[in-house]
């Protein structure tokens, strides 16, 4: 009877700590919460689901991808930054991820001054996601198509990244295949100045190629990383 007590105090001993770590977790105050809405429904919400995984646990990133684009995916953006709000988890910063892709130009320039005028920021790329993934491998800075680009990064991982590309842990490859992401920061950077640049001299947007601010989110993730 005795070996039965112990067991069953154990048992109760260990709910209460359960409840405790649970009720210490509700009270854990979030540092920052980002909204993520990317046109794309698996690649760049993949991609920064695993960045958030390197993440402290206060730091909360909600990326989501619906396959919609443009002028509709900054209105999702809203409606979901909307719902965050309603259910009491505001995101301090709403994200639009972009492709231009071959988009009317005017539909990509519309969205990105719908975006700018909500106080969202952005993270676009002309003209491809993927654009940010081959600049942790080379300098790129002349225009290149779509098709190039997968070309190269297929290359590169030794599969046909249209195929396959879509199944893998993007961040983890970009790491195991030696891309230097500080590097691809800086390529980035050049490339975003040079179109900010053209912008102010007239050039819309949709015609800067290439171009990519995805760094810009990388950034501002990586700042909370204890161990970089």
């Amino acid at each position: 009877m005795a070996q039965k007590g112990k067991v069953a105090g154990s048992k109760k001993a260990l709910r209460e700590k359960a409840k405790k770590q649970k009720r210490g977790y509700r009270r854990m105050e979030i540092r920052k919460r980002y909204l993520i809405a990317c046109e794309g429904q698996e690649t760049e919400p993949n991609y920064f689901a695993e960045i958030k995984n390197q993440l402290p646990r206060d730091i909360v990133v909600v990326p989501k991808g619906d396959g919609r684009n443009t002028l509709s995916l900054v209105k999702w953006a809203e409606q979901e930054d909307n719902k965050l709000k309603a259910s009491d988890q505001e995101a301090d910063e709403v994200w639009i991820v972009m492709d231009r892709d071959s988009f009317e130009s005017h539909h990509f320039d519309n969205a990105i001054k719908s975006a700018e005028a909500k106080g969202f920021e952005l993270a676009w790329s002309n003209e491809c996601f993927e654009l940010w993934v081959l600049l942790h491998f080379e300098e790129i800075s002349v225009s290149l198509p779509r098709e190039a680009i997968y070309q190269k990064l297929s290359a590169i991982f030794g599969f046909n990244y249209v195929r396959e590309g879509k199944n893998k842990n993007l961040f983890q490859l970009i790491r195991e295949y030696g891309g230097d992401e500080e590097l691809a920061i800086q390529r980035a950077e050049r490339l975003w100045l040079q179109a900010k640049e053209d912008h102010d001299e007239g050039t819309p947007y949709s015609s800067t190629n290439p171009a990519t601010g995805i760094h810009k989110l990388v950034q501002k993730l990586n700042s909370h990383r204890s161990v970089k």
